[in-house]
């Protein structure tokens, strides 16, 4: 009789007869399937144009884009990203001169999450006069957009140096954008307090003044 492997596919042993092989309808089917795991578990594309005219492949298949540097799993309707390497983006920011200030800003992806971490030295034609809105690299779950909805991100840093250092949060506020706010002393509790020119210091002059952030979210 042939023998089958772990993932359910025939092959030939030692007596077996060519009558072993025959197998039914439903046998075959699962064979193909199995032939097509396998197939689609070592899909390999040169960019995003390839990998979305790429057919075959089965809930669970697996792929990497070179160009991007990403491995995509196929969720039955859709090719999805499963890890992104850390890359570099530009943020678009209100409240928020950047000016000549210096900016670094960074995410990366793990399944349906995104992380976030950055920071801007300010420069002498920086000026902070808030709320400090950022763009968000990927697009957020939509119960980010939700009314009234509040998401605490992560930690931020607001920074005069030598003089005073404060805590702050970010709050994913829509699907494409996050809010630094400071974290500020009421009479029994620590809110959250928008920035602004005078929030949580005095930021004009600006040059040496020093923001970071580091968050995650949920994407789409």
């Amino acid at each position: 009789m042939p023998t089958t492997s772990p993932d359910n596919i025939y092959f030939a042993d030692t007596g077996t007869t060519s009558n072993d092989v025959n197998v039914s309808a439903a046998e075959a089917t699962s064979v193909q399937a199995a032939l097509n795991r396998r197939q689609g578990s070592s899909y390999q594309w040169a960019n995003a144009a390839a990998r979305t005219a790429q057919t075959g492949m089965v809930n669970g298949s697996l792929g990497y884009q070179e160009d991007t540097k990403t491995y995509w799993s196929y969720d039955g309707i859709i090719w999805k990203p499963l890890i992104a390497p850390a890359t570099s983006y530009t943020a678009s920011f209100t409240g928020l001169t950047v000016g000549n200030g210096v900016i670094n800003n960074t995410w990366f992806r793990v399944g349906d999450f995104v992380f976030v971490y950055g920071s801007i030295t300010l420069g002498t034609t920086s000026a902070v006069t808030g709320p400090i809105v950022m763009s968000l690299p990927v697009i957020a779950a939509a119960r980010y957009g939700a009314t009234n909805a509040t998401n605490n991100g992560g930690p931020c840093t607001l920074l005069w140096p030598a003089v005073l250092f404060v805590s702050g949060f970010c709050q994913i506020v829509s699907t494409s954008t996050v809010e630094l706010v400071a974290a500020v002393a009421s009479t029994a509790y620590v809110q959250q307090s928008q920035l602004s020119s005078t929030i949580p210091f005095t930021w004009a002059p600006a040059s040496g003044k020093f923001i970071s952030w580091a968050f995650s979210y949920q994407a789409a």
